[in-house]
């Protein structure tokens, strides 16, 4: 959404007039709000509304989560215990019907654990990239960016000038700080990554 958005104005508009419900007392305090959420994401239901809030990308994917897990919550603390739950029992090469879900779900937990903090490490990783041309020199700083609808980890040099990508995509840099530099084999880069334990 963004300044002039028809759609963007109606959801400021119709959270205003809850706020202002609650504080004239014509309507208790504590709910989700769903109406606001429902404009926001095109769905329907309190829970699918809270997962896309959440961060999962798909309406899809969550319409087969509440299928399988369905949710006993009216308030964002409870959909809190649900979701964890669920992140515990959920079995991802059995549940999701295809490695583009798989790959979603498995961004959205990163994403979630980054946000709920913990211990930051520091790690280092070599990764194999598939050159698109000649490969910088050794020791040379690189950036990389995963793109998750291209599903591919793409490298680029300082200057963002695309040079490659992984060749095994890694979602999982988007929970943590980056350095990377090319290794003297010209074949793979050292990736150091600072954040929560991925």
């Amino acid at each position: 959404m963004h300044a002039g958005d028809p759609a963007g104005s109606l959801v400021w508009a119709v959270e205003a007039v809850r706020v202002h419900a609650i504080a004239s007392g014509r309507i208790e305090s504590g709910g989700i709000g769903i109406a606001g959420l429902a404009l926001t994401y095109g769905a329907s239901n309190v829970g699918s509304c809270l997962l896309l809030d959440a961060g999962l990308p798909s309406r899809l994917m969550a319409k087969r989560l509440l299928a399988a897990f369905p949710p006993s919550y009216d308030d964002r603390r409870g959909f809190g215990a649900w979701l964890n739950n669920v992140m515990l029992t959920l079995k991802p090469a059995n549940f999701w019907p295809d490695e583009g879900s798989r790959r979603l779900w498995m961004e959205f937990l990163s994403r979630r654990s980054a946000r709920a903090g913990g211990e930051w490490k520091h790690e280092v990783q070599e990764v194999a990239v598939e050159w698109d041309g000649d490969p910088p020199a050794p020791e040379k700083p690189v950036r990389i960016r995963h793109e998750a609808s291209q599903m591919a980890t793409l490298v680029y040099s300082p200057d963002f000038t695309f040079l490659g990508k992984l060749k095994v995509p890694d979602p999982g840099i988007a929970t943590c700080h980056v350095e990377v530099f090319v290794l003297p084999d010209h074949d793979s880069i050292a990736i150091h990554c600072f954040g929560p334990g991925r």
